[in-house]
């Protein structure tokens, strides 16, 4: 086994990259004239290996992805062979199989965007100031969860202190809050279609004044979150990728400990032998850890 491929592989095993790829729902859908997404057909494992193979034998190039919808590898999940047995991978829709991640799509991503669109016409300084908000991610600068949370607790306060014109972000954001926790619950609520259709409007409207745009998380919202819904009959309370942004602090705080295992060329062989080396050296410090 070639470092090469290890590094190959652990790149397709992030559990990110696995709910990225696969919560990129279909397979022809585009962004029309105005901004917003085109519903296409949902996509299945099927697809997604039709699309990568077609792109390996025709150039394999990463420039050319765009073309075959940005599938660059295999799913893990795998078509079964005997696709008649009924079993938890009968169904091969990758909406199914890897649910929308609630933490990402319904309340980080929404209200970030939410919240700079808001800050190209208001001084939103202050208020984050006044509500006690920063933004720990410093990557993205952009919230994380508990200030999200902090946001929607707070729409009442935040409504006083915008200008009237800047109301419908407001409006946003609560939809947010209740798009989440409708997709929480212990069951589906029979409006789901209504909720999720007046939120849509909304952002449609925001598009339209204040020139925000409708992101990949909010078209996943306003166009596959019903047909998840429909299509299990569960919501996404068992849903939980919280436990992924956890594992990457430990992951990252673990590299900045070990700049030994650090290296720029990630296309390097020794960019890999590294990376299998740390994560060899990661778990043997975390066996019998949950």
């Amino acid at each position: 086994m070639t470092a090469s491929y290890v590094t190959k592989r652990l790149h397709q095993i992030s559990p990110w990259a696995i709910i990225s790829q696969s919560t990129i729902l279909t397979q022809e859908g585009l962004k029309n004239a105005v901004g917003v997404w085109d519903k296409g057909e949902l996509r299945h494992l099927d697809d997604l290996i039709a699309t990568v193979t077609l792109w390996e034998e025709e150039s394999g190039l990463r420039e050319k992805l765009k073309e075959y919808h940005n599938v660059q590898h295999v799913p893990l999940l795998q078509t079964p062979t005997a696709k008649l047995l009924d079993n938890d991978h009968s169904d091969t829709l990758t909406l199914t199989l890897t649910p929308p991640p609630p933490l990402h799509v319904i309340k980080l991503g929404p209200v970030n965007h939410l919240w700079n669109g808001l800050s190209k016409h208001h001084d939103m300084a202050h208020i984050e100031k006044l509500l006690g908000l920063t933004k720990s991610d410093k990557q993205k600068k952009a919230f994380q969860g508990p200030e999200c949370d902090k946001i929607l607790r707070n729409l009442d306060f935040l409504q006083a202190c915008l200008p009237e014109e800047l109301h419908t972000f407001v409006e946003a954001l609560r939809q947010v809050g209740i798009v989440y926790q409708i997709s929480t619950a212990r069951s589906v609520v029979s409006n789901h279609r209504e909720i999720i259709q007046n939120f849509k409007h909304t952002w449609i409207t925001l598009m339209e004044n204040f020139g925000i745009t409708m992101p990949l998380k909010v078209h996943i919202i306003v166009d596959h979150l019903s047909d998840y819904f429909e299509l299990s009959n569960q919501t996404l309370k068992d849903t939980n990728d919280q436990f992924i942004e956890a594992c990457h602090a430990k992951v990252k705080k673990f590299f900045d400990n070990h700049p030994n295992y650090k290296f720029k060329d990630k296309n390097s062989d020794a960019y890999g032998e590294a990376l299998l080396a740390a994560i060899v050296h990661f778990n043997s410090n975390n066996l019998g850890f949950v």
